[in-house]
């Protein structure tokens, strides 16, 4: 977990290092899109004293438009457990919640209670500076705020975006997650590539399999290990 926290707190000092800039209007993202993201994540389960590391990929659409979030994630852990593969629907409409298994083809559906998916930056964020990457080719700017999302985590979030695009290019998050009935202390840095705008394929992301009319209303145990995206 240390060498997480390192590659945090780098993030953080070298982004405020750089360039100390006059603070930018707060950004909101694009209506629709699409990202990869990449999250090293590490939980500390307080119950059983047991650390856990692992690498997760996430395939994610967006579509504020309708108002709704769908990705493929995929675990691999560090510690050799088998790696686990998932998708999720989040539907903040119908503030319902579907995690599907496409292995054991299983659903389990959950409701949602009002939450903040972070349409555009929060008000309250602190700005932390401007940097770039390579020959001043790409320019980002990095903010900080406190978070809750529906998986009752709660921690403090800072994300990098494109100062001119509002496009996501790196996060890190630092807190608690009680979702589940299991009690993590959690921390991740995630990077995000191939972004594109619009959404190709919506049915991909947000069409529910056949079997989920079979539905499990028990809550998923790999709810405890959803790494939320806070966008």
């Amino acid at each position: 977990m240390l060498y997480i926290l390192l590659i945090i707190i780098a993030v953080v000092t070298t982004a405020t290092a750089i360039a100390q800039a006059a603070e930018p209007k707060k950004c909101c993202f694009p209506d629709q899109y699409t990202v990869l993201k990449g999250s090293t994540i590490a939980t500390f389960t307080e119950e059983t004293k047991a650390p856990l590391a692992l690498y997760e990929a996430q395939d994610i659409a967006f579509d504020y438009t309708n108002g709704r979030i769908g990705y493929y994630a995929n675990y691999t852990f560090f510690s050799g457990q088998d790696s686990q593969s998932t998708r999720v629907v989040e539907d903040m409409a119908k503030k319902l919640l579907w995690v599907i298994d496409p292995i054991k083809k299983q659903c389990t559906k959950s409701s949602l209670a009002d939450f903040n998916t972070y349409r555009c930056i929060p008000e309250n964020a602190t700005y932390i500076g401007k940097s770039y990457f390579g020959d001043k080719s790409l320019y980002m700017d990095t903010w900080m705020f406190n978070t809750t999302d529906y998986l009752e985590t709660a921690g403090l979030y800072s994300i990098a975006v494109d100062s001119n695009g509002c496009i996501p290019i790196g996060d890190s998050f630092n807190g608690k997650s009680t979702g589940a009935g299991v009690t993590q202390d959690v921390v991740s840095t995630s990077g995000y590539t191939n972004f594109e705008l619009g959404i190709r394929d919506p049915d991909k992301y947000f069409k529910l399999p056949d079997y989920c009319k079979q539905v499990n209303n028990e809550p998923s145990k790999l709810l405890g290990l959803l790494q939320q995206t806070k966008l």
